[in-house]
């Protein structure tokens, strides 16, 4: 449920990923109040209507760039900055999926030329990441060896959520190992700069 709370919360963590992202920007240039509220409205309408489009205030500023900035800023070009971040996290999934593709592969030939499935998977390597292993141990009915790659899998998911989006071509979503205390992974909690008036929620 979307609360006025909630709807403060994301506009203050925009605005203070903005000011780390843009710190050139002079501070009496920065977007009011009111528009990092209507933009933190916008991204929760935006993953309300597609659940593929990540609630996380900080990579929607990651992947802003300086003219998406200097639009939001002068214009208050709110549909073009949710245009923008819809196009990136799609380009980010794509590229992951390629990641992973290619390392199944590889992991695929390997297995066919007699490679050790036990060592292919449970192996660290710098090549092949955790997913990918977890992934090619369902594929191969070895659910034994994805149950001990699960805490690597969750580190992996915590550096990039997206993952799960990406690993969705291979995996059903309930075997896709997140928990909720990592989906909704916590952020620190922030005092709001003095034009905040929070005073009454």
């Amino acid at each position: 449920m979307t609360t006025c709370k909630t709807v403060l919360e994301i506009a203050i963590r925009l605005e203070s990923g903005f000011k780390k992202r843009f710190q050139k920007i002079d501070s009496g240039d920065l977007p009011s109040a009111d528009r990092w509220v209507n933009c933190a409205i916008g991204l929760l309408l935006l993953h309300q209507q597609d659940e593929r489009y990540p609630l996380d205030p900080e990579l929607f500023v990651a992947v802003m760039t300086e003219a998406v900035a200097i639009r939001l800023l002068f214009s208050g070009a709110i549909d073009l900055a949710m245009a923008h971040y819809s196009k990136a996290i799609r380009t980010m999934v794509r590229r992951l999926r390629a990641e992973i593709s290619e390392e199944l592969k590889w992991l695929k030939l390997e297995t066919s030329r007699g490679q050790n499935p036990e060592g292919l998977i449970l192996s660290p390597s710098r090549q092949i990441t955790p997913l990918s292993q977890f992934i090619h141990a369902h594929r191969l009915n070895r659910s034994d060896l994805a149950d001990q790659l699960v805490a690597q899998v969750l580190r992996q998911h915590e550096t990039c959520p997206l993952y799960q989006q990406a690993a969705s071509k291979w995996l059903e979503k309930s075997q896709y190992p997140a928990f909720s205390v990592v989906v909704n992974r916590r952020h620190p909690r922030m005092t709001p700069d003095p034009h905040w008036d929070v005073s009454h929620n």
